[in-house]
């Protein structure tokens, strides 16, 4: 009777023992799948920071080439009229203060689209930098991910 009451006991607790073991491996299961799915998240959502930052650098170019021919088309057409205001009569004082107040304007126009070009290259290098960085942190949380999974991989 001892001995039937002994086995009964290591059958429970062998039964026991197996319930806490698969009880174990299904909560690590879940917890790597909760760990995958966050990595995963993070990944993904870096890679469209990434894609977000390309275009702003893509657009900020487009924008910037526009502004310029916009400045160049300004200083053709004062040329035109410059030229214009030379043939109607060449030696009035009247004209010949216009067409220095239209140089000066030309002027403006080729300071402003200087500034431009340079603002321009300043938000491309800023927005390039911080691309940098976050193709960086993509790179690093990429290679965690694969090591953790290899790791985990190999211990289930």
């Amino acid at each position: 009777m001892i001995s039937d009451a002994n086995a009964t006991n290591a059958n429970t607790n062998t039964v026991n023992d197996a319930t806490r073991l698969m009880d174990y491996a299904q909560n690590k299961l879940e917890d790597e799948r909760v760990f995958d799915t966050m990595q995963s998240e993070k990944l993904e959502s870096l890679k469209a920071s990434i894609e977000d930052i390309q275009e702003a650098i893509k657009m900020r170019k487009q924008l910037s080439d526009e502004i310029v021919r916009k400045f160049d088309k300004a200083v053709i057409d004062t040329d035109n009229f410059i030229i214009k205001l030379h043939e109607v009569d060449r030696r009035s004082e009247l004209i010949r203060g216009e067409q220095m107040r239209i140089k000066q304007k030309q002027m403006d126009f080729e300071s402003k689209k200087i500034e431009e070009q340079v603002n321009c290259w300043r938000d491309v290098a800023l927005l390039k930098k911080e691309l940098r960085e976050h193709l960086q942190e993509f790179r690093e949380r990429e290679t965690r991910s694969n090591m953790l999974d290899s790791i985990l991989d190999g211990s289930v």
